[in-house]
């Protein structure tokens, strides 16, 4: 299993990252996805206003699916998947970032990492393996 995945110790950051990667959304997409752009019958996400502020449509991992239901139980977002500190408010820029780089301090990655280079990483294909289930054990 990758170290990036290992790294975050709550489930929210866990999820966030898993949940970036795997969709490979850049970090204004990942901020404004609310839960209502999850299709979990059509294993999709919307993402609205994207680069060059055009909609379109993501797959929703098998793996993310599996787990999104207790993140929902235990953190109760009310309209953004990845609320901020209060509740309805969508999640700062500042506060990923901090995540993101958390997370790359806590593991051996010695090269420099960006939100944006790790989104044409391929981590969809990760994501997909069983390995990464104990993960979120």
């Amino acid at each position: 299993m990758h170290p990036l995945f290992k790294a975050p110790r709550s489930l929210k950051n866990r999820l966030l990252v898993a949940f970036t990667y795997s969709a490979g959304l850049r970090l204004n997409e990942v901020r404004h996805v609310k839960i209502s752009d999850i299709d979990t019958h059509r294993m999709q996400i919307r993402i609205r206003q994207g680069k060059g502020k055009k909609d379109r449509y993501v797959i929703l991992s098998r793996f993310i699916k599996e787990r999104l239901q207790k993140y929902l139980d235990e953190y109760k977002p009310q309209l953004y998947l990845f609320e901020g500190q209060t509740t309805g408010d969508i999640m700062g820029e500042r506060s990923i970032h901090w995540i993101i780089n958390d997370t790359l301090l806590k593991t051996s990655i010695k090269k420099k990492v960006s939100m944006h280079l790790a989104r044409h990483m391929n981590f969809p294909s990760q994501l997909k393996t069983s390995k990464l289930q104990e993960y979120f054990s």
